[in-house]
C-alpha cells in the first residue's frame, strides 16, 4: 500500500518498475519479558484467556488458530503500546466479498483521536492461486506465477474497513487508514491453543509486536504529533561513539514468517562511551547522561553485494570492466521504523566501500563454502592478448596478495547502493514512500536525522531514487542443509554455475532481462532461476522490488552524517585486505566513487574481529 494513498484506501500493488532476524534483539526481548511476566498475573485459566476471542466467523481452522494466539499475545501484553486500543478481528472468505485468503485486523487507536490504523496478517489457506500463461506482445510466451500479495486490493480492503468499523462502533467519525499487509504462507506453522501454550512463547508473537511498532510508528507519521527530535543535535560525539561491527560471513536468516533471507552481509550499530572520554567536564552535555553502560545493538542491515558489468573503457590502463552493486534487504531497530531509521541504515552501506571492506565478503576461505560467489568467474568476461576469454580462477590455494591483484584487476571504483523492498510486511510503508519518490518526505527525514545539515549539503537537483526499479520473484529452494532464497541466483551466481561457454550466456542472459522492464524481463529471470538451481523444492512466495537510490541524494546524508559526526566507527573487524553494455552506460555512469563514498569513516580499530553473536537460524 502506497503510504500517500493509505487514506483514500487504495491498495497499490503495481509499485514501479519490495522482520527481524535472529542475530540481535535481546534487548527488546528483555523489556517484553518483563512486560509479559507482569501481564501474566492478570489471568489464570484459559477460559478467561479465550473468551474476548469466540470465533464469530468461518475463517478456517488454521486462520482461527492464529488469530488466537495473536488475541493471546495481546491478553498476556495489554500495554504493548501505552495510550493506544489495539482489537483485533478476522476478515473470512464470505465477508471479503469472496476475497481468496482470510486476514487477521490487528487495528490501533490513539485514544484521543478518532484515527484507526488496521494492518492485515493474511493466511495463505485453501487452494493455491492458479498461474496464467499468455502470449506477449513480442510473440514470447510467459507464465506468470500468482502471489497471495496480489489478492491485496481496493475490494479486500473494504472488507478490512467493514471489520474495523465494527471493532471500533462506539468511536464516532472514524478515520481509516490501512498500515498495509503481511502474508502468512501456507508452510508457516501455527500449532493449536491449549492451556498448556497459552501462556508461551508463539510463533506470532515477534510478528504481532513489529505489526503493532510499525503501525505506531505511520501514525505518528500521518499525524505530525509526535516530537521531531533532531538526532544530530542530541548526539554527543564528545562522550559515545556509534560503533559498527561488520560481519560478512554469508547466512541465511529468516524474516517473521519464516521466509529465508540472504543475508552475506550483517551490519549492526551499537551506542558506546568513549575510552578517551573527560569526565571533568561531563556535565556540559545533556544527552544520555544517566546512560552509563553501551547500548548494545540499536540497528541491524542485512544483505549482500553483487557485482556488475560494464562494457565502458573505465580506465586505459586496466581493463576494470565491473563495479559492485550493494543491496540492502533487511533494517531492523531496538525502536519502531521510521524515514530516519531507514536512512541511517541506508548510509551504514557506505561503510562496505570504506578500503574495499566489501571485499572481504568474496575471500578465498569463504568463496570454498560457497563457490557461486568466486569472484574468478569473471575472468570469463576479461578478453585475453589474443582476444579470447580469459579461463575462470579459482582460489582455494591463492595467496591472499594475488586475490587482491585480481581484485585491483577487475574492479573500479563504481558503486551502486539497493535496497530490495518486499511487496508484503509491517514496515511496507517505508519502502513504498521510497519507490514513490517522495522528496520532500525523505528531505524531512534527513534533516531530521543530521540536525539540518542535509538542506546545507544537497544539491538542487536531488532526487532519491531514479527511475531504475527492477521486479523479482521472491521465494525458497532446497540448499544442502537448509531452505535458501532464490535472491541467491544473479550475476554472479550464474557466471560461476556451468561450464566457461554456458555460464558466459547465462550471465548475459541476465543483464539482458535487467534491461527489460516488462513482465518478460521478469519472466525471463526466473527462467534463469530454475535453470541454474533446478526446482530443489523452489516455492515462489511473492515479488521483490529492488530500487536504486540516487547517488546525490545517497551522498549528501553520508556527508551530512559526517558533519554530525555519526558515522559509525568500525569495530571489531579484522581488515584482510588492503586498500585499494549489458548493463546500459548511464546505469554505470550514475554509479557513486566508493572513494568519495567511505572518505568520512575512522578505521577498524586494531582489536580482532570475533563472532559473538549465536543467535543464528540457520546455514548451509
Amino acid at each position: 500500500m502506497s503510504t500517500l494513498e493509505i487514506d483514500q484506501g487504495q491498495p497499490n500493488n503495481d509499485r514501479g518498475n519490495n522482520g527481524r532476524s535472529n542475530r540481535g534483539d535481546d534487548r527488546n526481548k528483555d523489556q517484553r519479558r518483563s512486560r509479559r511476566e507482569e501481564s501474566d498475573k492478570n489471568f489464570t485459566t484459559l477460559s478467561q484467556l479465550l473468551r474476548p476471542v469466540a470465533a464469530t466467523k468461518q475463517m478456517g481452522p488454521r486462520a482461527d488458530s492464529a488469530q488466537r494466539w495473536i488475541q493471546a499475545a495481546l491478553n498476556r501484553d495489554p500495554n504493548v503500546l501505552p495510550g493506544f486500543e489495539i482489537k483485533v478481528g478476522g476478515v473470512s472468505r464470505e465477508q471479503g466479498y469472496e476475497t481468496r485468503y482470510p486476514g487477521i485486523v490487528v487495528a490501533i487507536r490513539n485514544l484521543n483521536s478518532n484515527r484507526v490504523l488496521a494492518h492485515v496478517l493474511m493466511l495463505e489457506d485453501g487452494e493455491p492461486l492458479t498461474p496464467r500463461k499468455r502470449t506477449v506482445f513480442r510473440g514470447d510466451d510467459i507464465t506468470t506465477i500468482p502471489v497471495a500479495s496480489k489478492t491485496w486490493d481496493s475490494t479486500y480492503l473494504r472488507a478490512v474497513q467493514t471489520e474495523t468499523a465494527a471493532l471500533f462502533k462506539d468511536v464516532k467519525d472514524i478515520r481509516f487508514a490501512s498500515s498495509g499487509v503481511t502474508v502468512i504462507p501456507h508452510n508457516f506453522a501455527i500449532p493449536t491453543l491449549t492451556e498448556q501454550t497459552a501462556v508461551e512463547l508463539n510463533p506470532l508473537d515477534s510478528l504481532f509486536i513489529h505489526v503493532i511498532e510499525s503501525s505506531n510508528s505511520l501514525y505518528n507519521w500521518l499525524t505530525r504529533n509526535s516530537d521531531k527530535v533532531r538526532i544530530g543535535e542530541v548526539f554527543d560525539y564528545d562522550y559515545e561513539q556509534i560503533v559498527a561491527n561488520i560481519d560478512q560471513t554469508p547466512t541465511v536468516e529468516f524474516d517473521h514468517v519464516g521466509q529465508p533471507r540472504r543475508s552475506d552481509f550483517c551490519i549492526s550499530l551499537s551506542i558506546k562511551k568513549r575510552d578517551d572520554r573527560d569526565e571533568d567536564n561531563r556535565e556540559e552535555f545533556s544527552y544520555n547522561k544517566s546512560v552509563e553502560e553501551d547500548s548494545g545493538v540499536i540497528l541491524r542491515v542485512t544483505g549482500y553485494v553483487e557485482p556488475f558489468y560494464t562494457e565502458l573503457d573505465l580506465d586505459k590502463k586496466k581493463p576494470r570492466n565491473f563495479g559492485i552493486n550493494i543491496i540492502a534487504n533487511g533494517i531492523e531497530g531496538n525502536s519502531s521504523p521510521s524515514p530516519e531509521l531507514f536512512l541511517y541504515a541506508m548510509a551504514s552501506l557506505s561503510i562496505l566501500t570504506n578500503n574495499d571492506m566489501w571485499v572481504n565478503g568474496f575471500k578465498p576461505a569463504l568463496v570454498q563454502q560457497e563457490p557461486t560467489r568466486n569472484l574468478g568467474g569473471l575472468f570469463l568476461e576479461i578478453p585475453d592478448e589474443k582476444g579470447e576469454a580469459m579461463p575462470r580462477r579459482s582460489y582455494a590455494n591463492t595467496a591472499v596478495n594475488d586475490f587482491l591483484d585480481d581484485v585491483d584487476f577487475l574492479f573500479s571504483n563504481q558503486v551502486i547502493i539497493s535496497m530490495d523492498c518486499t511487496e508484503s510486511g509491517p514496515t511496507t510503508w517505508i519502502t513504498d514512500l521510497l519507490m514513490r519518490n517522495d522528496l520532500d518526505v525523505w528531505e524531512e527525514a534527513a534533516d531530521n536525522l543530521t540536525a539540518g545539515k542535509y538542506s546545507d549539503k544537497a544539491e538542487a537537483d536531488d532526487i532519491i531514487i531514479p527511475t531504475e526499479t527492477r521486479r523479482f520473484y521472491q521465494g525458497e529452494y532446497q540448499g544442502e542443509h537448509t531452505v535458501r532464497s532464490i535472491m541467491d541466483v544473479g550475476y554472479l551466481y550464474l557466471i560461476n554455475a556451468y561450464d566457461e561457454n554456458s555460464s558466459l550466456k547465462a550471465a548475459e542472459d541476465w543483464d539482458y532481462s535487467l534491461e527489460d522492464d516488462t513482465e518478460l524481463g521478469l519472466h525471463k529471470r526466473l527462467q534463469l532461476v530454475r535453470d541454474a538451481i533446478g526446482h530443489n523444492g523452489m516455492k515462489i512466495s511473492g515479488y521483490v522490488d529492488r530500487v536504486r537510490l540516487d547517488n546525490g541524494f545517497f551522498q549528501s546524508v553520508v556527508e551530512a552524517l559526517d558533519a554530525c559526526r555519526m558515522l559509525p566507527t568500525v569495530d571489531q573487524y579484522t581488515q584482510d585486505f588492503r586498500p585499494k553494455q549489458r548493463l546500459s552506460a548511464d546505469r554505470v555512469q550514475g554509479a557513486m566513487d566508493s572513494n568519495k563514498l567511505g572518505r568520512g569513516y575512522r578505521g577498524p580499530s586494531s582489536r580482532s574481529f570475533s563472532r559473538n553473536n549465536s543467535n543464528y537460524r540457520d546455514r548451509d
